[in-house]
């Protein structure tokens, strides 16, 4: 049960057996979450989404209609991160509650990635101002937007280091 899971971790379920009537030549392998009452639980990607299309499978049948290979293709994302704003997260932190990410504080929605040497935050949608906080004094910190590149500054403040991301970023590079 997901109940057990940590963060960052991988888990394995199956193998499972999947039975293929009919004549159909292609599905569409998707993930979702559920309640043990079998009802979907909260969208993962978006208000009308419970479920993540994660590959492509295409079916093979002789003559019979007997299968006789199947293959996968891999999937791409239905709408990637923050391209839509209308419907992608737009009900998910409407209050501008502090939401802790481990290291990083924010007061928006966002995707963040973390890695030895930087920080990549993308705003959720893109292009909405947030404030976030670090514990750690950063290095060069760079908005992105359509407009160009801007610098932005840390202001230190209790142990903290908050940086205002501006309206229109649609990434920002935290140097550590």
């Amino acid at each position: 049960p997901s109940s057990t899971w940590k963060i960052g971790g991988t888990y394995y379920d199956g193998p499972h057996k999947l039975t293929l009537s009919g004549k159909t030549k292609e599905y569409d392998l998707v993930l979702g979450l559920t309640h043990p009452t079998g009802k979907a639980v909260r969208p993962l990607i978006y208000r009308t989404m419970n479920k993540i299309r994660v590959a492509k499978m295409f079916v093979k049948r002789d003559k019979d209609g007997k299968v006789i290979s199947v293959k996968f293709a891999e999937s791409k994302p239905v709408l990637p991160p923050g391209s839509n704003p209308k419907e992608y997260y737009t009900d998910m932190n409407v209050n501008k509650h502090s939401i802790d990410f481990g290291g990083i504080i924010s007061d928006g929605s966002a995707i963040i990635k973390k890695d030895s040497k930087k920080i990549e935050v993308t705003p959720v949608p893109i292009g909405t101002p947030m404030k976030l906080e670090i514990r750690k004094e950063p290095g060069k910190i760079t908005a992105i937007s359509k407009k160009g590149h801007t610098t932005l500054a840390a202001i230190p403040v209790s142990g903290r280091y908050v940086i205002n991301i501006p309206k229109e970023t649609e990434k920002v590079i935290i140097l550590q």
